[in-house]
């Protein structure tokens, strides 16, 4: 019985991250698709979520299907099914993980978000 309790509160969590992923990526398409405007914004949302979120989902959505299907040896149709799910559902938590990447650049080479208030 804990092990279901268990699984079920991580498949939550999952779902919850999932979620607010999600929103966050509908929330903020204009700062990460649009033209950024000042340092901040090309290091954090240019950088960051576009760059460095792009090549980690296209890392994901590619490398973790091809090998199982060529490592461990699973057919092609699961093989293709595990990459649809994983452009689905690592799309928008790469680009959050780009985000945090982004904001942590920023911190470190000192780049202050104008639009917050100091």
């Amino acid at each position: 019985m804990r092990d279901w309790l268990f699984v079920l509160a991580l498949a939550a969590w999952a779902a919850g991250l999932f979620l607010y992923s999600s929103s966050w990526s509908l929330r903020n398409s204009k700062r990460i698709w649009g033209v950024p405007h000042t340092a901040y914004e090309i290091l954090v949302f240019q950088r960051g979520a576009r760059t460095f979120g792009l090549l980690t989902w296209a890392a994901m959505w590619l490398v973790t299907p091809l090998y199982s299907a060529v490592v461990e040896h699973h057919s092609w149709l699961s093989t293709l099914l595990r990459a649809g799910v994983s452009a689905l559902v690592g799309f928008p938590l790469s680009l959050w993980g780009g985000y945090l990447w982004g904001r942590v650049m920023a911190w470190f080479f000192g780049v202050k978000d104008p639009t917050e208030a100091a």
